[in-house]
């Protein structure tokens, strides 16, 4: 046994020896890496880069080899990984054919998500704006989430409000006997250095298992024609005695569930100033349960007060009504917040999926629940768009239009979205750190494009969301990341980052402005010749007058003057095109005349003026990726002053 252990040991040690020669025969790998502290995390002081890892025999998709003190990463890029070890272990002397399997780059590699953030350009913020702050989705009962020094730099460099969670008593309660703890920490880093923080508003649970639920008032519970509580029925037994919330449950209890939702935000608000408030959504009345329809129909009182109305209709302005207590608590408890938004609050009809009218609540009846309508857009998620590329209408842009008219008609033209450019990965293996190539995700460029798009409807800010598996998805669980092959969750914060940085100089557009109409109506008109929608966009033309329908132009013109923001955006991503667009809207007085552009992936500004007669256009992004940079640059010479 001894014997047979040694040999083994014996013959591994010599595939290392071989693999590592081969590594270091190959073209350009000779280059010396040397691991210093260039950068220091900026919050915390301590070095960024972390020591190179020594496992010669690992040949997972990611792994570090060394060779000599000198470090690379072998990113794998051909067949999948298990093929790759058997040819190494059946055929060792195959050197030759490496470069088949592997792409050689010399490591950079650093500590965390915060040494990634701090080797990055952090975009430029207009000094005085008054975007929100944005904020991230993450789970807030995970402790092992949250690091303050990656909090810090998302809130000093990035734009991002520091996120505490849930303001309940049991956080609240860390905070006040542990010092050292994640949340007295925020709490302490945002009253000492004025970040407001992002706070998540409880679900109100009165479907789930609380000992609220099962204390519940007679009057407020759903009961069936005989008059008998009609209970919750599902697999677990341990849901046996919970009542289901009736519609028209009294508002004296609303506003007691109310206050007990928002007790520990009104003992926050006392320790530090409450910037944005979130609200998830998804639970209570309407939350996308076709079995809940037939359950509540039964009860004599939800008969008489539906009448007429659709189950949907009615049950979407119940929702509304029982919400708007929350609500109204927290208007009293933040009134200097900066915004307050609730996911599933659509402008309407986004055409999101089949179902949307299950899970989201018609924006007719809580349009005047939160401050601002949302929309949700996540890249080719669970079918519910196309992704970039128009697709008969189904791709996130023209969702985003669809349901803007809505908005606008509401006269609530502004949106605090929430974003994603997907969450899923070429390989299911932390080691790589989630490949940005990997064709499901948005393109980093892409994205920025989008976003810049959506930013131009009247987005103001948005929550940015990467749902992959905590093991692999979470910033904060992630310790060692690649400069040259950088985790998708964190470009996506950059991303968004970047152009909240671009228009914090073009914020009197958004707020002062409105988004013209365009010659052609909505593409989910049934009947164009009838429909008053119209499609919030331009014709983009080749130079042969081609129509370019993958070329997307929006337009906002400032109230009251001669200027225009123009977004030209390529989202087929084929970067660079030269287009020719015809900007003449009857509405607002506007004849920009055909004007000459340039379509990119990630997206281009233009500021455009006209005077006596004259039209000048400026680029406002000179680099589309770092979008703000130049917007700064224009601002401090006088060019985009308003």
């Amino acid at each position: 046994m001894f014997n047979a252990k040694l040999k083994a040991q014996i013959i591994v040690s010599s595939v290392a020896i071989v693999f590592l020669a081969s590594l270091f025969f190959l073209p350009g790998v000779r280059e010396k890496i040397i691991f210093k502290a260039d950068v220091n995390n900026p919050q915390s002081g301590e070095p960024c880069y972390i020591a190179p890892w020594t496992t010669a025999l690992d040949y997972q998709p990611g792994a570090m080899v060394t060779h000599d003190s000198n470090a690379y990463i072998a990113i794998l890029f051909n067949p999948p990984r298990d093929a790759l070890k058997n040819k190494i272990y059946k055929e060792p002397n195959v050197a030759a054919d490496w470069t088949q399997y592997w792409e050689i780059k010399p490591a950079q590699l650093v500590d965390g998500a915060a040494c990634y953030l701090a080797h990055q350009t952090a975009p430029k913020f207009k000094p005085g704006n008054t975007l929100p702050q944005l904020t991230t989705a993450g789970d807030p009962y995970a402790d092992t989430y949250n690091d303050i020094n990656y909090m810090k730099e998302m809130a000093k460099r990035w734009g991002y409000a520091p996120y505490f969670g849930y303001a309940n008593s049991y956080f609240l309660g860390i905070a006040d006997t542990n010092p050292n703890s994640y949340w007295a920490q925020v709490i302490k880093f945002s009253a000492q250095e004025n970040y407001p923080v992002h706070v998540l508003v409880e679900k109100d649970d009165w479907e789930t298992l609380t000992t609220s639920s099962r204390q519940m008032p007679e009057e407020a519970k759903l009961h069936d024609q005989f008059d008998n509580i009609i209970w919750r029925v599902t697999p677990s037994a341990k849901d046996a005695g919970i009542p289901y919330l009736n519609p028209e449950a009294p508002a004296w209890y609303l506003r007691d569930r109310a206050k007990a939702r928002t007790d520990g935000i009104k003992t926050l608000a006392q320790k530090t100033k409450i910037g944005v408030l979130t609200y998830g959504n998804e639970n209570g009345l309407g939350a996308g349960n076709s079995a809940f329809q037939r359950v509540v129909s039964q009860d004599p009182r939800v008969k008489q007060a539906m009448g007429n109305r659709s189950f949907w209709a009615y049950i979407n302005e119940r929702k509304a009504y029982q919400d708007s207590f929350t609500f109204q608590a927290l208007r009293e408890i933040v009134p200097d917040r900066t915004i307050f938004a609730s996911y599933y609050m659509f402008e309407r009809d986004t055409n999101r999926s089949s179902s949307w009218y299950q899970w989201r609540h018609l924006y007719d009846y809580s349009s005047y629940v939160t401050d601002v309508p949302s929309d949700e857009f996540y890249y080719k998620s669970v079918g519910s768009n196309s992704g970039f590329a128009p697709q008969s209408g189904g791709d996130v842009l023209s969702q985003k239009l669809n349901g803007k008219y809505y908005g606008i008609l509401k006269n609530r033209p502004l949106t605090y979205d929430w974003l994603s450019g997907n969450w899923l990965d070429k390989y299911l293996d932390n080691t790589i750190n989630h490949d940005t190539a990997d064709p499901r995700n948005a393109t980093h460029a892409g994205y920025i494009g989008f976003i810049k798009a959506i930013y131009t409807t009247g987005t103001i800010g948005a929550n940015q969301g990467y749902y992959a598996d905590t093991t692999t998805g979470h910033p904060n669980t992630l310790t060692n990341i690649y400069l040259n092959n950088p985790p998708q969750f964190i470009t996506q914060i950059t991303a968004l980052s970047h152009v909240h940085g671009l228009f914090s100089y073009l914020e009197k557009f958004l707020r002062n402005g409105d988004l013209l109409e365009g010659p052609n109506k909505s593409k989910y008109c049934a009947n164009p010749a009838s429909c008053a929608q119209p499609a919030y966009e331009f014709t983009a033309k080749d130079s042969s007058g081609n129509t370019l329908p993958d070329d997307r132009v929006l337009v906002r013109k400032m109230r009251g003057e001669d200027k225009w923001l123009v977004t030209a955006w390529a989202a087929d991503e084929v970067d660079n095109k030269n287009i020719k667009v015809t900007i003449i809207d009857d509405k607002t007085s506007t004849n920009l005349g055909t004007l000459d552009l340039v379509a990119r992936s990630a997206g281009s500004v233009y500021y455009v003026t006209k005077t006596n007669g004259s039209v000048n256009k400026l680029l406002i992004d000179a680099d589309p990726l770092n979008p703000s940079a130049n917007a700064e640059v224009l601002h401090q010479a006088g060019q985009l002053n308003f």
